[in-house]
């Protein structure tokens, strides 16, 4: 197979004159000498014969029992015109088509009357290009190589060029005065059902959950400097600070997040570091959580810019200048799927991905072509060329979307295997199939007397008030934050006094902030920090001179944080693992004590 062979697409051929001619694809007007390229909607019956060579219309002829009167090209158009558009001759020809035909014809005219030429081959077989010469030697109509090309040489279908998403390409078409005799049962609707299966034992359920890490990242670059551009990854070390933070640590959906910021202006266009748009910003914040899930949704959906293709894990795609893909068409293609599908109903992903593959194979190649993608498999390094690779990369896009865009942004939620799916209430919304559904959040806003404040995540302007004078704790469908001595002067820097934020609190609670926590704030207002509190692990030696050894020595010293005693030393936990393997290098081997009081 050809994704198993290192073979390096080929480039798109070049399209000259001589060779639309002898496609019949260029209308070369006979009497005269202008020459233009009819696009299949504008060409009428006629003018697809009058471009036949006559060697086609004498085999076209034979087919259709037609007797030409004279040798002259414009009489044999003229008897062929009223033979091919005669209704009764249609009926005719309709009954007698063997079903391989007729299924060929169904297809066409389902899709429109037109067919990208690269697909029709693929599903039909192949035209053989023939001048006069050969065609009046071979006589091809008699054993025609394939369906296509019996149906060329009945003069039921006929090229042309047509304008593609992006360029031109070559289409099979039926002309219009054809469709309505040629009509066939075989016409498909391309609305095929899936079968619904049992609902799985567990499931993967996101919600609104993108939106809480959205409004997580607005309030980390607000009070952290992240120097990076509008909608570019995050520096590593923000990575790994601001990730603790993130409901779901996935790097495309953090990709997906930072995108969707800065595509809906909630981060200030082309400023770095990054800072929250305070206008755009403080509106979406404000939204209800279903205004604010359809503003991501749609964000997605629209965006040019953010291509699927690019982020499935398994394939490499390379930017060579010569291809691209159009990153809205799998999605609409997806969505209109899913759109079709029984809400509340569990599906494999696989049958979805099959259905698209039945009904729609080329909604990322329109022109049929296989070849001139330059993508690889990550795995393998093979390029992944020819429809035989379709699996491996419309495929594996379309698992993308579903396991990926569509979950995060609450559209979809799948089972613990992410192999079946199931549109959520919310999803059947945002694609218009259904009302606004009820939505159940926590909105609860507590503060304790210790200085937490536990608060709902579908308060998430709130939260992002909360932000800029507490510390992130926890998150989750409830948040933590904590008041401490570092939130409140990162408070003062914003000009943020200890009164605004016991108003803030007293405003957000439904019961008033506890009066000791009221009380330290106001005090730390007029004192500042009077005390710490730190975690440690407590190191004790049995003589003086050995701490003096392990703070001496170059592989120990740094892991001391502070002194209590001749022999007692705080260590930071996070110290511990490093000095306890250099104490042990050392021969000292420490008694270790887990016991909390002891």
């Amino acid at each position: 197979m050809s994704q198993h062979k290192p073979i390096i697409p080929q480039k798109p051929a070049s399209r000259f004159l001589h060779r639309l001619v002898s496609f019949g694809i260029i209308a070369t007007a006979r009497h005269s000498s202008r020459e233009a390229v009819f696009c299949h909607s504008m060409r009428t019956l006629r003018q697809c014969l009058f471009d036949c060579d006559l060697a086609l219309l004498r085999a076209m002829a034979v087919r259709w029992g037609v007797k030409l009167p004279t040798n002259r090209h414009d009489d044999a158009v003229d008897v062929l015109t009223a033979r091919l558009a005669d209704p009764a001759a249609q009926a005719e020809t309709r009954a007698s088509l063997p079903d391989a035909e007729r299924q060929a014809l169904g297809a066409i005219l389902s899709a429109g009357g037109a067919m990208p030429a690269g697909a029709f081959a693929r599903r039909f077989g192949e035209i053989r290009p023939m001048g006069p010469g050969r065609l009046e030697r071979e006589r091809p109509w008699e054993s025609p190589v394939s369906v296509a090309e019996s149906l060329w040489y009945r003069g039921l279908v006929f090229k042309a060029f047509d304008q593609g998403p992006g360029e031109m390409q070559e289409v099979i078409f039926v002309p219009l005065e054809l469709h309505g005799g040629l009509m066939t049962d075989s016409v498909s609707s391309n609305h095929s059902t899936l079968a619904p299966m049992l609902a799985p034992s567990a499931t993967r359920q996101a919600g609104a959950q993108l939106a809480d890490d959205l409004c997580s990242f607005l309030a980390y670059i607000y009070s952290t400097s992240v120097n990076t551009a509008p909608g570019e990854l995050l520096p590593a070390r923000h990575l790994k600070t601001f990730g603790r933070q993130l409901r779901d640590r996935d790097l495309t959906r953090l990709d997906l997040l930072t995108h969707l910021a800065a595509r809906l202006s909630l981060v200030k266009p082309d400023a770095i570091p990054l800072r929250p748009d305070p206008q755009e910003a403080t509106a979406w914040l404000q939204m209800h959580t279903l205004q604010q899930q359809r503003t991501l949704f749609e964000g997605w959906r629209e965006s040019e810019t953010w291509n699927d293709l690019w982020r499935v894990p398994s394939l490499r795609c390379e930017d060579t200048g010569s291809w691209r893909n159009d990153p809205l068409a799998a999605r609409r293609v997806a969505l209109d799927r899913l759109a079709r599908l029984e809400p509340g109903a569990w599906y494999r992903l696989e049958d979805f991905v099959a259905a698209i593959r039945e009904a729609t194979p080329d909604f990322e190649r329109p022109g049929g072509d296989y070849t001139t993608w330059y993508i690889r498999d990550a795995t393998t390094n093979y390029y992944l060329t020819g429809f035989e690779s379709w699996d491996l990369v419309e495929g594996a896009l379309l698992r993308l979307i579903v396991g990926g865009p569509l979950r995060w942004l609450g559209v979809v939620d799948l089972d613990a295997s992410a192999t079946v799916f199931c549109m959520t209430p919310t999803g059947r919304w945002l694609l218009e199939q259904g009302d606004a559904p009820p939505v159940e959040e926590d909105t609860s806003f507590v503060v304790h007397a210790d200085g937490r404040v536990e608060i709902g995540a579908a308060r998430r302007y709130d939260r992002f008030q909360l932000s800029r004078v507490a510390d992130w704790t926890e998150s989750g469908a409830v948040y933590i934050y904590r008041i401490t001595p570092s939130s409140l002067e990162r408070a003062r820097t914003q000009r943020i006094g200890p009164d605004r934020i016991i108003s803030f609190l007293q405003e957000a609670s439904p019961v008033p902030a506890p009066e000791a926590l009221v009380g330290a704030l106001r005090r730390w207002g007029t004192r500042g920090t009077e005390a710490w509190a730190q975690q440690a692990a407590v190191l004790r030696l049995a003589r003086p001179e050995l701490l003096d050894q392990l703070i001496e020595s170059p592989r120990t010293r740094n892991y001391i944080r502070e002194t209590i005693s001749s022999t007692v030393a705080l260590v930071a936990p996070r110290d511990w693992p490093e000095l306890l393997a250099a104490m042990v290098e050392m021969g000292l081997l420490p008694e270790i004590n887990t016991e909390p009081g002891e």
